[in-house]
């Protein structure tokens, strides 16, 4: 493993994080322990070793005690998670300076692209988003995929499950293949996920809303996307959106490279409490400027 291997993952990118601070930290709230408190955005939306890649030199014979000596990890998830990011920064600070000053979003090509690559990597990376799409238990499927390759290879001597996951040996291999399975998804590095990405940059644009209010504020949730559902055709609050700081959401339009200003005043207020209604129902962690705010949105 190299010395300097990144293993601090955010899932939630410190780039943004920073849009929502108010005197260079949030506030937090945290539903599984009911606690709000204050954090900076280096200590927020982070987990160990979430886009690591594992793999194991199967040729050596293993033991329990040899077992953690023989992974090699490796860090290039979050390197090219990084580069989105990177890539996209400049593009997103262009939409906020924007709209700020009351004026459509003037995009290049280029630009285009960016906030369309770093919205689909938020959509795939966040823990609580890839729960949302793959909701089966990989217990049941890793078990059922060795299962097969042993009938393949002749061998039915396969034990039930509950005894072959009794070996620690194998109960740490499912976790490496899943962990990769999930990093590998985050990065957007299978074919499923290319075509997905090509045809989002080709049919997609963009519509801002900005706050015109000074009391009032969006929140970013740990589901990353915020999925507002309605019942009424032409519901302007419907869709996915993605609070790109404390007064600015971005959602993606069908009009393909065209950029869309929405006013929130008082007259569309509702529409900055349903996107943070949805965004604290959808995470376990929401953070954003206001003690007030995330309380409320705490108690429901």
């Amino acid at each position: 493993m190299r010395s300097n291997l990144s293993r601090r993952h955010h899932y939630i990118p410190k780039m943004l994080l920073k849009n929502f601070c108010d005197n260079g930290s949030l506030w937090v709230g945290d539903k599984t322990n009911k606690q709000i408190y204050r954090c900076t955005p280096e200590n927020v939306f982070v987990k160990k070793d979430l886009y690591i890649q594992s793999s194991i030199d199967v040729s050596k014979s293993h033991n329990e005690k040899e077992w953690l000596r023989d992974i090699t990890m490796s860090d290039e998830y979050e390197k090219t998670l990084s580069q989105i990011e990177s890539d996209a920064a400049p593009a997103i600070q262009r939409i906020i300076e924007q709209v700020r000053c009351n004026q459509c979003p003037q995009l290049s090509p280029e630009d285009r692209n960016h906030w369309k690559q770093f919205m689909l990597a938020i959509a795939r990376r966040t823990p609580e988003s890839r729960a949302r799409v793959m909701p089966e238990s990989f217990d049941s499927i890793f078990y059922e995929a060795t299962k097969k390759v042993a009938e393949k290879d002749s061998y039915m001597g396969l034990p039930d499950k509950d005894s072959f996951y009794s070996d620690p040996r194998i109960s740490k291999l499912k976790d490496i293949i899943k962990s990769n399975n999930d990093a590998m998804f985050a990065a957007g590095d299978h074919p499923r996920g290319q075509e997905e990405v090509e045809r989002f940059c080709r049919e997609a644009g963009l519509g801002v809303a900005v706050i015109c209010m000074p009391k009032r504020s969006f929140v970013i949730g740990s589901h990353g996307l915020t999925i507002v559902q309605s019942s009424y055709k032409n519901d302007p609050a419907q869709g996915s959106w993605l609070p790109i700081a404390h007064d600015v959401a971005i959602t993606p339009s069908s009009f393909p490279d065209k950029e869309y200003l929405y006013r929130l005043d008082r007259d569309r207020d509702r529409i900055i409490k349903r996107i943070n209604r949805a965004s604290a129902a959808q995470s376990r962690i929401i953070a954003g400027r206001s003690k007030a705010l995330i309380s409320s949105l705490m108690r429901g």
